[in-house]
């Protein structure tokens, strides 16, 4: 399209094109030295505007320009806006021996744009080398405007059979760095249900203690790395690379935390229960610790255990602003416990609250219920063994003996790490 000759870049005549000049009048974060332009901040992305006006609708060309720099190895990512539409390329770096004279022609990519009046972006984190954008119309018969043609006819068939597909949604989240992001997965994939052309609100809710979160690096310029970043992309399988799935319109994203129904929340009267004792201090952080200990041990607590733990608690009361906080302490000590790390295997083979753990941490992967350590407590946990294990298999935890199997015996886990050819296996979900 466009070539250098004896130093002079030439174009067609119908080309569009926007030297510096062009952009002078609306730069950010750049300085004009010579004849390139260069980045005043390196670490924050440099942009060039212009206003644009198109004459025709059409299929065009994007070329840049670049001058002559020694030893450039990096890949180069460039980003070309004309109003909502966007342009995103790349181009690399060259050895000095590569360069055939004194420009470096690079196509950023081609779109089919309409008629109209425009604003032009041009975004690349480094113009140490740029000198002019060249904009050319391709003709009908032009190898590149057939390929597109063929490329995009291919693309509206496959899209047919997700048209009228609803789609599913999965957000994530986790943390922006300097070269991409470190995020997981949010809750699960949630199904749009709603007719089409209607809204539907879908609720994600997740722990953040199980997400990658920020963490802030000094040696960063960069104002957007080491932030939380956050977001949903279409789950529908597909089975072709041409298309992106059922097309949904996201209006808003509002991120809540911390979510809380009430206050104080479930989680704080699981550990600090009700009592008519609570204006005494010691008696009623006697009854937190053994009402605790009994849920962390999965058995009655011993009036020793809990006197042991008792004094603890005190040695630690005096060190905390807060009675919440001196009690906390107490409680990480309770779970760094050996009795809750591990199960114990009690030479009393009969011991019923051993067999409700085993019960419990073979079928639901958790710790008994009430119903199990009440069961046990009365001693009538093995006459009822065949009741409760029907019981725990038909309680939605028992999702989690699957899963954990599936992974640990059968390594199912592995599938998430294959690559499936869609086209030769349409059926593979």
């Amino acid at each position: 399209m466009i070539e250098e000759t004896t130093g002079t870049i030439t174009a067609p005549a119908n080309a569009m094109r926007f030297p510096l000049a062009a952009f002078t009048n609306d730069m950010k974060n750049i300085e004009i030295e010579g004849s390139n332009l260069v980045s005043q901040d390196l670490g924050n992305p440099s942009e060039l505007r212009a206003p644009f006006t198109l004459p025709a609708d059409g299929l065009y060309q994007f070329d840049i320009v670049r001058g002559r720099v020694a030893d450039e190895k990096d890949r180069r990512r460039v980003t070309l806006r004309f109003g909502p539409f966007s342009i995103r390329g790349h181009y690399n770096g060259m050895d000095d021996k590569e360069y055939t004279g004194d420009h470096v022609i690079s196509v950023l990519g081609v779109g089919n744009l309409k008629a109209g009046d425009y604003s032009l972006s041009l975004k690349d984190n480094q113009f140490i080398d740029f000198q002019e954008l060249v904009v050319s119309p391709l003709a009908g018969d032009h190898a590149v405007a057939r390929a597109y043609a063929q490329e995009s006819k291919v693309r509206k068939e496959k899209a047919k059979e997700y048209m009228d597909a609803q789609g599913s949604l999965q957000a994530f989240l986790g943390t922006r760095s300097d070269d991409g992001m470190d995020h997981k997965l949010f809750d699960n994939p949630k199904r749009i249900v709603s007719p089409k052309g209607q809204s539907q609100e879908l609720v994600f809710e997740g722990r953040l203690e199980n997400l990658p979160v920020p963490i802030k690096d000094p040696s960063s310029n960069n104002p957007l790395a080491n932030t939380l970043i956050l977001g949903v992309y279409q789950d529908e399988l597909v089975r072709s690379p041409l298309v992106t799935g059922p097309p949904v319109k996201i209006q808003r994203i509002e991120f809540e935390a911390p979510y809380l129904e009430s206050w104080p929340p479930e989680s704080y009267e699981e550990i600090f229960i009700p009592s008519e004792h609570k204006a005494d201090k010691d008696r009623y952080t006697k009854e937190v610790l053994h009402h605790f200990l009994t849920r962390a041990f999965r058995k009655p607590a011993e009036a020793e255990t809990v006197d042991f733990f008792y004094a603890f608690w005190k040695t630690v009361e005096s060190e905390s602003d807060r009675y919440e906080d001196g009690v906390k302490e107490a409680l990480i000590a309770i779970l760094c416990s050996p009795e809750f790390l591990f199960i114990a295997e009690p030479e009393e083979s009969k011991d019923a609250y051993a067999l409700a753990s085993r019960l419990s941490f073979f079928l639901w992967n958790s710790q008994p219920d009430n119903r199990l350590i009440d069961l046990a407590e009365k001693g009538t946990l093995s006459q009822q063994l065949d009741q409760e294990v029907e019981r725990m298999i038909q309680d939605p935890r028992s999702q989690r003996f699957i899963e954990t199997f599936c992974r640990e015996w059968l390594r199912l886990d592995r599938q998430e790490a294959v690559s499936i050819n869609i086209e030769k296996y349409p059926h593979y979900t």
